[in-house]
């Protein structure tokens, strides 16, 4: 799900690049394709080539989860769960796929809905509606609707496994599998010794330690239709991932429908705030921030935030913004 709304502000030269003396550590910066999105990863290295390694295995993970979470991919590891679990019987996943539905479930709880993995049915008909200008029919909305249902997918972390209750089921890793593939790529920078590194995938960002002689790495937040930079955040340690509709949607008879689909209606959202959400948890961060773009944070924020450090900034198209939760986490570029 394409939502590039936070652009990086990467216009600082490698480090040492006119100084009499060549620092030790310099910046790279590499951009690839992957889970259907331009991914760019920044990181400090002594050389070229250990940067080139650290990418290389950042990518591969994310790779990794792409064959995992895909809903694209007919032979990915999402696609042969709803595809061939037998119905009310546990089956064995990977700890990546466990993992995922384990905070899907989480986020889905704490937002009544809001946000749904099984959601996948109403996707389809509004990728459809996207290519083709036109609405879904009722009755295929409301067939739709029939096979959505977070209560219906049940998963343990250990052993990793899952039992889906409802034939039919078609999971959509949309709103998740971005900011936790942010996160996993983060950590093999970090455990290869690349801590000064940042991950973007679209609207979702994994930032490790900030660059040298720098708070922070600089994210700028864009607002929904306009595209208009509403803030830049200074952000270190931390996942951030922002949802709306500034690039996806589609208009019919006037009315501009979101990408975003609310599982509870099985139709693309109207009128929906940009969110972006700043944590620690990449997958959380991002579901986190479509669930706010379906519903807004209007009863959510406490719910979404409770326990898990999440700090939500919501952008309803007029100023000012609105902020929820530990206000600490943002720091706004003077």
């Amino acid at each position: 799900m394409l939502r590039s709304l936070l652009r990086l502000l990467l216009g600082l030269v490698a480090v040492g690049a006119g100084g009499c003396t060549a620092p030790p550590m310099e910046r790279f910066q590499f951009t690839r394709v992957t889970m259907g999105v331009s991914a760019t990863i920044v990181v400090e290295a002594g050389s070229r080539e250990t940067a080139l390694r650290g990418a290389a295995a950042a990518y591969e993970r994310m790779a990794e989860i792409e064959q995992v979470a895909s809903d694209y991919r007919p032979g990915s590891e999402l696609m042969r769960l709803c595809g061939e679990a037998p119905i009310g019987e546990w089956h064995p996943v990977s700890h990546d796929l466990a993992e995922l539905l384990s905070v899907a479930r989480d986020v889905s709880q704490r937002t009544d809905g809001a946000f749904d993995v099984t959601v996948g049915p109403a996707v389809k008909l509004w990728r459809e509606a996207r290519a083709t200008g036109q609405m879904p029919g009722r009755a295929r909305v409301r067939a739709a609707l029939e096979l959505i249902g977070w209560e219906a997918v049940e998963v343990e972390r250990s052993p990793p496994r899952v039992r889906l209750l409802k034939a039919g089921m078609t999971l959509d890793m949309g709103g998740i599998a971005k900011g936790y593939a942010a996160r996993e790529a983060g950590l093999v920078l970090e455990e290869l010794g690349l801590t000064r590194c940042l991950v973007a995938l679209a609207g979702d960002v994994y930032a490790g330690a900030a660059p040298s002689g720098t708070g922070g790495w600089r994210i700028q937040v864009r607002s929904d239709q306009s595209e208009r930079v509403v803030g830049t955040l200074v952000v270190a340690h931390a996942c951030v991932s922002t949802s709306g509709d500034a690039e996806q949607f589609v208009e019919i008879m006037g009315i501009r429908y979101s990408h975003i689909v609310d599982p509870r209606t099985g139709v693309g959202v109207v009128g929906g705030a940009v969110v972006t959400a700043i944590g620690d948890d990449g997958a959380y961060v991002d579901a986190a921030g479509t669930a706010g773009s379906v519903q807004g944070t209007g009863g959510l924020g406490n719910a979404l935030i409770q326990g898990r450090g999440v700090t939500l900034i919501v952008h309803h198209g007029s100023w000012p913004l609105e902020i929820i939760g530990d206000t600490r986490r943002v720091r706004w570029q003077d």
